[in-house]
């Protein structure tokens, strides 16, 4: 649960969606079934009630792990994906998973998406906005061990730091020779 600048709540998670039937006009709903679990994002008045809900998804499962409200109003939301693209995901699988941020406006509208991995297996976790506008994404990335690895383990924090775009603009590993786990990323004023 993300509380907004104007004091509403954002309502994330992942859901499997049903397709809903024919209306009793005749009319079929939009819906589709994306083969596994979507990003599920509700805004919530102050008094609880729906304003809006969204969903975003691929053709496989897709987990939403991390939101955020942004400085501009809008929310970034950050989880791991399974899927190529296809359906409301427009980025390529990169590895078995991978970090799939979209970037929404106050309405939930879509402004930017990006999906982020290389050929190992990565997760979000956590996502912060910092004062440059830009954002922090934590999360763990399964290392493949080689005879030539040196230093991180068989699964390392993965730290990213993207700009106001969602391009990446530092990311960095850390760990040891064992199994390294990130859970939430906090802002520290100085």
């Amino acid at each position: 649960l993300t509380t907004t600048i104007d004091g509403q709540h954002l309502l994330s998670g992942s859901t499997i969606q049903t397709p809903k039937s024919t209306s009793s006009n005749g009319q079929s709903s939009a819906n589709v079934q994306n083969n596994g679990y979507d990003y599920h994002i509700v805004k919530l008045n102050q008094q609880g009630q729906i304003v809006w809900d969204k969903y975003f998804g691929g053709n496989n499962h897709d987990f939403l792990t991390a939101t955020t409200s942004t400085q501009e109003g809008g929310f970034l939301l950050a989880g791991t994906t399974y899927s190529t693209s296809g359906l409301q995901k427009k980025g390529k699988q990169k590895g078995g998973s991978d970090i799939w941020v979209i970037k929404v406006n106050e309405s939930g509208e879509e402004e930017w998406q990006k999906t982020l991995g290389t050929t190992v297996d990565e997760e979000a976790k956590s996502v912060i906005q910092t004062n440059d506008l830009g954002y922090f994404i934590a999360g763990n990335a399964q290392i493949k061990q080689t005879q030539n690895s040196e230093g991180l383990g068989s699964k390392d924090v993965w730290l990213l730091k993207l700009d106001k775009t969602g391009k990446v603009v530092n990311p960095h590993s850390l760990g040891g020779k064992g199994l390294d786990l990130v859970e939430k990323i906090i802002p520290s004023f100085v």
